[in-house]
């Protein structure tokens, strides 16, 4: 069963995921797109993130059901709330199972916050393509000016979905991913808890 890159692809629970499930509770329209990626012969990873921390999972689709080989990559199994979502994230486990090595890994570093979309190399390639996803950084800076300047711009505390953005007082405090992003890094804007 071949490795597939799920670009920036994450599905979402809709049921809560017990340490001990082999199939992900997620909707037909998640079960639909993820299952048209692997096929019926591939598989992949995805990425739970937790108060508790991480698990990578191994997936993989069987008679239009999503399998799961739980607690990859030296992870534990965790549970997952429902609308908690799954992500596919480059990481080892996924860079060792592909073959790439050291010399394809590539170097990132950049003045700005870490908005990034990171596109895999084709096989036997060592191309990859890393992106600042600006429409989504401009929304968020338009969304967090210096109080000073504008001591009005206050967004509703909660949780905001594609990407997952999590506003306390009204400053951004944390973004997870979402179908349209990957997004690795700390706290924005200052924000202070």
């Amino acid at each position: 069963m071949p490795l597939v890159f799920l670009d920036n692809i994450c599905v979402t629970l809709i049921g809560k995921l017990e340490r001990s499930d082999t199939t992900l509770p997620i909707s037909l329209s998640d079960r639909t797109i993820l299952c048209g990626e692997l096929g019926t012969t591939d598989h992949s990873y995805l990425t739970l993130v937790t108060p508790l921390g991480s698990e990578i999972v191994r997936v993989s689709c069987v008679g239009g059901n999503t399998v799961l080989v739980r607690a990859q990559g030296g992870t534990e199994a965790l549970t997952g709330a429902i609308g908690k979502c799954l992500c596919f994230r480059i990481n080892k486990l996924i860079l060792d199972e592909a073959g790439v090595t050291a010399a394809c890994i590539p170097t990132i570093t950049t003045t700005q916050p870490d908005y990034i979309t990171i596109t895999a190399p084709a096989i036997g390639e060592c191309n990859w393509v890393v992106d600042i996803n600006q429409t989504f950084l401009d929304k968020l800076l338009a969304c967090c000016p210096d109080e000073e300047l504008c001591p009005t711009c206050v967004i509703g505390d909660g949780v905001y979905e594609n990407a997952t953005v999590t506003i306390i007082n009204g400053k951004v405090c944390a973004i997870a991913n979402g179908r349209n992003i990957v997004y690795t890094g700390g706290s924005s804007c200052g924000c202070a808890t």
